[in-house]
């Protein structure tokens, strides 16, 4: 192979990689996604990877015994919050594509609101500011960047294999 045709080779397997890097990065994010929904939603906790709170008493009976506040279905858990009520806050954290970028957004400004709210009321509750749900931990962070570096890895190691 001449160096020219290295040169060329080089270029387009920079130009394949470089092309993948908003997919690399939207797979990084729905990592994330699942990551986060999974510590809010199911484990109940914030982003200091501690627990959001629990429910008053009364609220705890409602939330078992039927639908409090007329929204929640009979038979959520009640030994800590979770914010999953209706599954819709849950439903609207959504992973997106923009260019070579990716983000992770809620998709509404009503359920945007209410995470806004949430983390002030759980804050109050605490006796801190505002308590961060909302926001990857730093667990989160490390394991998404390691995902999206094997990622790149792989698709580097594909590339060199056309020059052979």
């Amino acid at each position: 192979m001449t160096p020219d045709e290295l040169k060329r080779k080089l270029d387009q397997v920079t130009r394949e990689i470089a092309g993948m890097r908003g997919d690399i990065l939207l797979a990084g994010v729905k990592d994330l996604e699942g990551r986060m929904k999974r510590r809010i939603f199911n484990e109940g906790k914030n982003s200091d990877d501690n627990k959001i709170g629990n429910y008053s008493k009364s609220w705890a009976e409602a939330r078992k015994n039927g639908r409090p506040k007329g929204s929640t279905p009979k038979g959520l858990q009640t030994s800590y919050i979770d914010l999953e009520f209706t599954g819709q806050l849950r439903r609207s954290i959504t992973p997106a594509k923009d260019g070579n970028e990716a983000v992770l957004y809620i998709n509404n400004d009503f359920d945007y609101q209410k995470s806004q709210w949430a983390e002030e009321q759980q804050g109050r509750k605490a006796g801190s500011g505002e308590m961060k749900i909302f926001d990857a931990t730093k667990k989160e962070e490390r394991a998404v960047v390691r995902y999206i570096d094997d990622l790149f890895q792989e698709e580097i190691e594909k590339a060199f294999q056309k020059l052979r």
